[in-house]
Formats: C-alpha cells, sequence, structure tokens
C-alpha cells in the first residue's frame, strides 16, 4: 500500500495564476505539492528537498525552458517521474523532449484535472516508489515509440475536436443572427422590441452556456454516468417527484466525448421547461448501442410552455443539429412531449492510456 504523504510533487509553470488554480484543484491530495514559477526556481527546490517524487512542468517558459529544465533533472534526480503540460503550437519541442529525457505522461490542453492529472501524478508516484525499490527504470526506444504515437494521437484528436466545436459556434452564431434579423423586420409594435431582444438574449444565453463546455476535456465515461448527472440535477431543479426510466445498451459501451457539455445540454432542456411552468411528468433516457444518448421529457399539456418551448425550439433544434444531434417537440391534447438526441464517440483501443 502507498502511502502517498510521503511524496513531494513539483508544479513548475511561469504564470502564477495556473499555480494557483492547480493547488486549489490539488489541494485534498494526499501528496505534498511546492510550486516553481520558472525552471531556475525549480532547480533551486531539487537541490533543497531530501526527494521529489513527481516534477509537473510547462514547456513554454522565460528564461529555462521546460526542455532544459527536464535535461538538468534527468541528471540529479533521473529517478523523478516527468508529466508535461502543454499546448498544440509546442510539438516540435515536445517530440525533442521525448528524444533526450523519459517523460510518464504529455498532457495536451485541454486537459482534466480529476479525469487526468490527479490520476496521472497518482500513477506517477507508484512508478518512482518501484523504480527507487528496483534501482533502475528502463525506457526502452519502443517505449518511446508509443509514447510519440500516443501523444500524437491524442493531440490530433483534441485539435480536430476543438476545430469541430469552433465550426459549430460559428454556425450557431450565424443562426442567432437570421433568427434576429428576421425577428427586427417584423416588428410592428414599440413594444415588440422588448420581446425581440428577449429572444436575442435568451439565445445567446443558451449559446455561452452550451459552448462554454466545449472548453472541457474529452473523458470515457458510460450512459451510467449521464444518468447520473442527470438524476442529481432533477433532484435540485424539479420540486415535485417524477418518473425517470432509464434503458441501457444491451452491450456495456464506453465512449470519449465531451462529457461536460452533453450532460448540460440534458440538464438545459429540464431547467427550461421546469422554471417555465412546465409539469414535468416523466423524463425517460435511452442508450442508443454504440450511437447515443436519448433523452424524451413528457410535461402537462400547458399553453404558456407551449408557446415558449415553439419559440425556443427553431434555435435549439438548429444547435442541437449543428453538433450531430437531432431535436423535436410533439404537441396533444393532454401532453408535451420534447425529444433530444445527441450522439456519442465511443471509446476505441487507440485511445488507450499507456
Amino acid at each position: 500500500m502507498i502511502d502517498y504523504s510521503k511524496h513531494t510533487v513539483l508544479i513548475v509553470d511561469d504564470e502564477v495564476e495556473i499555480l494557483k488554480s492547480l493547488n486549489r484543484g490539488l489541494h485534498s491530495e494526499p501528496y505534498k505539492r511546492i510550486f516553481a514559477s520558472s525552471g531556475a526556481q525549480a532547480l533551486d527546490l531539487f537541490a533543497r528537498q531530501n526527494q521529489i517524487s513527481v516534477i509537473i512542468t510547462d514547456m513554454r517558459m522565460p528564461g529555462m525552458n521546460g526542455l532544459d529544465l527536464l535535461k538538468s533533472i534527468s541528471e540529479i534526480s533521473p529517478e523523478t517521474v516527468k508529466i508535461v503540460l502543454t499546448g498544440y503550437t509546442q510539438l516540435p519541442q515536445i517530440l525533442a523532449t521525448i528524444n533526450h529525457v523519459d517523460v510518464y505522461k504529455i498532457l495536451t490542453k485541454p486537459w482534466d484535472l480529476e479525469s487526468e492529472l490527479k490520476v496521472y501524478i497518482k500513477e506517477a508516484i507508484e512508478i518512482y516508489e518501484k523504480t527507487t525499490a528496483n534501482n533502475s527504470l528502463i525506457v526502452t526506444s519502443e517505449k518511446k515509440s508509443i509514447l510519440y504515437n500516443k501523444m500524437l494521437s491524442d493531440s490530433y484528436e483534441k485539435i480536430d475536436h476543438v476545430l469541430r466545436l469552433y465550426d459549430e459556434l460559428i454556425k450557431a452564431i450565424n443562426q442567432h443572427h437570421l433568427y434576429t434579423v428576421q425577428a427586427l423586420r417584423q416588428i410592428k409594435e414599440t413594444d415588440d422590441i422588448a420581446k425581440v431582444t428577449k429572444q436575442m438574449n435568451d439565445r445567446m444565453h443558451y449559446l455561452n452556456k452550451i459552448f462554454e463546455m466545449s472548453r472541457y476535456a474529452l473523458k470515457p465515461f458510460t450512459v451510467n454516468d449521464v444518468n447520473d448527472f442527470i438524476t442529481k440535477g432533477i433532484e435540485k431543479v424539479v420540486d415535485h417527484k417524477i418518473v425517470l426510466t432509464f434503458e441501457r445498451a444491451e452491450k456495456p459501451v464506453i465512449y470519449f466525448d465531451n462529457f461536460k457539455m452533453i450532460s448540460v445540454l440534458f440538464m438545459d432542456l429540464i431547467e427550461i421547461i421546469q422554471f417555465n411552468g412546465g409539469g414535468i411528468e416523466n423524463i425517460q433516457i435511452n442508450e442508443r448501442h454504440k450511437q447515443g444518448v436519448e433523452m424524451i421529457v413528457t410535461s402537462k399539456a400547458d399553453l404558456a410552455i407551449e408557446k415558449l418551448m415553439i419559440s425556443h425550439n427553431q434555435f435549439v433544434e438548429s444547435v442541437v443539429k449543428i453538433i450531430g444531434g437531432t431535436y423535436q417537440m410533439t404537441v396533444t391534447e393532454n401532453q408535451n412531449v420534447i425529444t433530444l438526441y445527441v450522439p456519442l464517440k465511443e471509446k476505441t483501443e487507440q485511445m488507450e492510456t499507456i
């Protein structure tokens, strides 16, 4: 059993706000954390500390960059396990780092604190213990090749994801402008301006809320996680008991996608209906095997909520369509039924952690 409290993790970044953020995010972790805002300061800490199990460093820093720092640490403390945080524009420097020093993990932005950094730090501490116990750590050219290919695969996948979301955001903003222009052209009375302005603000709020989630890293999850997120959210916003049904695929599927963004999409729909007087009767979550997740919200027929959703539907439908999903509202005499489907990317072997 590893006693993490005996280990020290050094985090190096020239941006003090990032160090403060990481300190807050890691405050409950069992290991000791020390921070340096430059390569020179990091080396000074190595000289004064008995042992540093793990170093986490940014690559691009003024003065001594991350590569030079890791080269020095490899000489003075070869057992220290190295983790690199970097941006996409630094691939050549990362490749040089892999060729010159032994790096355990390379996290490209945007990375996730919970599912990536915290997990990898503990794994690095475990490696440090095994290394010091055996007094040897052999990093073969084959391992370097695996790390190299993994880094490229992860980097390009995240780049594609961010660029795709950027394109989607531009399309959604263009759609928002189109609806605004159409509404302005139909204004006949002064009072209508306030109504158009509110609709415009509601659309921008929706866009900001959904696409703010795009900055979260891709992570592995199952439809159970989506169900748990929605279940907890319902307890906070729905003031009456509703029926929640959940249908999983026959074979468990692990997805690798933007969990936060997808979950917020579902929860936002529930909040809109609930906070505008919609009497939600039941919510059904269905997993389409290896395709995605569908949520069906059924509420009592109400003219006010029906008008709200009709005005809201067109824009939401266009945004959901942009990200590859479908959105549909069916109105009957007794009920309003809204169906939201979001595709999910299945986790593949290439996405496995080294």
